[in-house]
């Protein structure tokens, strides 16, 4: 019996046939974003960044502004408060300095300065003049406040103890010079009718808020004798007690009575005097101190 031809088998498609049809490729690539639109974007993003750096620079020149504006005025008044409690004019010479540590803008939210420091150049203390540095770390923003530490130095030159001369030996003074550790005072004493020249060698001290003298050596020419071994005779004991008596200047009465007087000594050409004090209230700094060793 013939097989129909319709009924005959379909033929495989050969190996080497492409194969045809509207299946989509799963690896077509998206279509590129067109270069205008490219170009627009990235246009947006350079003047957002431009943007962002300019307020950021604003930002930064306000802080700055606001910085100096801060510390200028927290300077003024710590000026006002020093030139009130050390007794000074309007018009005397002051620096007051504001450490830059930590932004004072900090510092003012805590309610007190780091450290200031105060210098004072010819500042006057009974008859001394001098230059006085002040140091004063954890400076309250309110005048009950108190200062957590107040330091003091105050440098007299060698030429300036001239007007002190008279306070520091019992005798006229002709000079005087510093020689580290004494101060050299020279003058005179009369032995038997005669005047002989001397040169007084004095250590200088504190004691009680006095600025102290004691004589240490004795120097006649180019011989040096120890005020130890003069005052063992009793022979020039007796001639040169006028000269061997400590002499006393009361330097506290010219400082606030919160700090205690601590040092005296000869650096240089220089006599130095220090003083301290802890927990200082910002309102006493005005009450001159006292000396209780020349009281009594």
């Amino acid at each position: 019996m013939t097989v129909p031809d319709s009924a005959a088998p379909t033929p495989e498609p050969s190996p080497e046939a492409p194969v045809t049809g509207t299946v989509a490729s799963s690896t077509e690539p998206e279509p590129l974003m067109p270069p205008r639109r490219r170009r627009s974007t990235a246009r947006r993003v350079l003047i957002a960044v431009i943007v962002v750096g300019v307020v950021l620079v604003l930002l930064l020149i306000a802080a700055v502004v606001a910085e100096g504006l801060a510390r200028s005025r927290a300077a003024g008044e710590v000026e006002d408060r020093m030139r009130t409690a050390l007794g000074l004019s309007a018009d005397a010479e002051i620096d007051t300095r504001i450490a830059a540590d930590r932004p004072l803008l900090l510092q003012l939210a805590g309610g007190a300065l780091d450290r200031v420091d105060v210098d004072v150049p010819r500042y006057g203390a009974q008859g001394l003049v001098g230059d006085l540095a002040l140091t004063a770390e954890g400076v309250p923003l309110s005048e009950t406040g108190s200062i957590t530490r107040l330091d003091l130095e105050y440098r007299v030159a060698e030429a300036d103890l001239d007007a002190i001369a008279g306070s520091l030996t019992g005798l006229d003074t002709d000079s005087v010079t510093l020689e580290a550790p004494e101060i050299r005072v020279g003058t005179s004493l009369t032995v038997l009718g005669l005047e002989i020249p001397l040169v007084v060698g004095l250590e200088p001290g504190v004691d009680d808020g006095a600025l102290t003298f004691d004589p240490t050596t004795l120097r006649f020419g180019a011989d040096e004798i120890s005020v130890a071994d003069l005052r063992a005779n009793p022979l020039f004991s007796g001639l040169a007690s006028a000269v061997l008596q400590q002499q006393e200047v009361c330097v506290a009465s010219g400082l606030p009575a919160a700090l205690t007087v601590r040092e005296a000594r000869v650096d240089g050409d220089e006599l130095v005097i220090t003083a301290d004090g802890d927990d200082v209230v910002l309102a006493d700094l005005g009450t001159p101190g006292s000396c209780p060793s020349i009281a009594r």
